[in-house]
């Protein structure tokens, strides 16, 4: 990431150059393309949507994100410079289809798709930003110009999709980057600081500037870090939710044979010196959308219980579950099974913690623990410990209060993000 105002490496001009081409007056013209539904009705409602939809400015690259695992991506990249933003996102669409769904003010049945279109309307309409969407062996990439969208001629066919996206406005010159360079800081700072904070639940390998940010161990709440210890993981059979690859080294498991995929997944941790609280995590497409706190009883160790939101109604942002008897009866049956789960997690540790010569909680003799030295047949009996204190400890009932939080103040505030809108 470099800093606005400084000297820009080659490597990032050749980086943003396909994106100065839709600032040249010959480019500008491009060819205008129309679907045939384009109405001035449907014209104001997605440009509402682009201005007051998303929570803030910086969401349109979690939208991309869902855009990307939505359909079916093997990996992203996320690159910040000096004069904007480029994403590949590892997928490939056509021309004609992206067309199609921009002018489309409805929610589209393809979710990346809807994903992709909702954040193209947030920097195109909303920010009013320069955008170039270059498609992988199309030949011709999509722009907006006069708030409609638009195909640009290429020379040859482009290589892989990428996503270019300009710090300001089309117009904008190196005097609007000088006199807003705080502000294109802060916004970079906020960008990566939001998928820091809701991206580590992407199935696929996400990188921002080459450094991986997917993974359990990335969890804002229960991942490592100097003040929390991660220990065990367990995941329950089932297809609703594709898990993190990342962050499973150290980690004592119990995990679902379809594994990355799960109904759900509960990351066992504990603070080194302070108390940490249990927490929900619903995700949509690798997105963690919002967290929600579980009551457990005051102790150590807690759970970060990752949770599907797909199916469930959301509010008019998309990043937050409206209230609803489908997301309660969904919490709640995570949680009867959880507890059967977690008394499976607690065998198999005293199991493994048997020496091997000993007779198991089975009656058998211990096979798991002779592949085991005395030191991890040790930690496997301490965490037993800690699993058994766990459930003792949930006191999370039907009845029991929940508090859903906002995923961060910053982004969840009531002040909209329309005024702090790009002009």
């Amino acid at each position: 990431m470099l800093v606005p105002g400084s000297r820009p490496h080659r490597s990032e001009l050749a980086a943003v150059d396909s994106l100065q081409r839709l600032l040249t007056e010959e480019r500008a013209g491009g060819q205008l393309v129309s679907s045939g539904r384009w109405t001035l009705a449907a014209g104001e409602a997605i440009k509402k949507m682009g201005a007051f939809q998303l929570p803030s400015p910086e969401h349109w690259v979690l939208k991309a994100v869902q855009a990307a695992v939505a359909a079916g991506s093997a990996g992203i990249e996320v690159r910040v410079f000096a004069s904007g933003v480029e994403l590949r996102p590892g997928v490939s669409w056509t021309a004609d289809e992206v067309l199609h769904e921009l002018v489309q003010p409805e929610p589209t049945a393809d979710r990346a798709l809807d994903h992709l279109k909702r954040a193209l309307w947030s920097l195109a309409l909303g920010q009013k930003r320069a955008v170039l969407l270059e498609l992988e062996g199309q030949t011709h990439d999509l722009a907006w110009k006069d708030a409609l969208p638009v195909l640009l001629p290429r020379k040859q066919l482009a290589p892989f999709t990428r996503l270019m996206v300009s710090d300001g406005p089309g117009s904008a010159g190196w005097l609007w980057r000088w006199r807003h360079a705080p502000r294109v800081a802060a916004a970079h700072a906020s960008l990566a600081h939001l998928l820091r904070l809701s991206a580590w639940t992407c199935p696929v390998p996400l990188q921002l500037d080459a450094v991986r940010l997917d993974g359990f161990h990335r969890c804002p709440t229960h991942g490592g870090g100097s003040d929390v210890r991660p220990l065990g993981l367990v995941t329950l059979e089932g297809e609703e939710l594709q898990l993190p690859i990342q962050g499973l080294a150290g980690l004592a498991t119990l995990l679902a044979p379809e594994m990355p995929r799960a109904r759900c997944a509960l990351l066992i941790s504990e603070g080194r010196e302070t108390q940490i609280q249990g927490r929900v995590y619903w995700v949509q497409d690798g997105v963690a959308l919002e967290q929600q706190r579980i009551f457990f009883a005051e102790g150590q160790p807690s759970g970060a219980l990752l949770l599907s939101a797909q199916g469930l109604p959301l509010d008019a942002t998309g990043f937050a579950l409206a209230d609803s008897a489908a997301r309660g009866e969904r919490l709640d049956g995570a949680r009867w099974a959880l507890v059967n789960r977690l008394q499976q997690f607690r065998q198999q540790l005293c199991q493994s913690a048997c020496p091997p010569d000993a007779v198991g909680w089975d009656g058998n003799d211990s096979e798991e623990g002779a592949s085991l030295d005395a030191a991890q047949r040790a930690a496997h009996a301490a965490l037993a410990r800690k699993v058994d204190d766990l459930l003792a400890r949930w006191t999370w009932k039907r009845s029991d209060p929940t508090t859903q939080l906002p995923l961060h103040p910053l982004f969840y505030g009531k002040q909209q993000h329309a005024t702090r809108a790009w002009g």
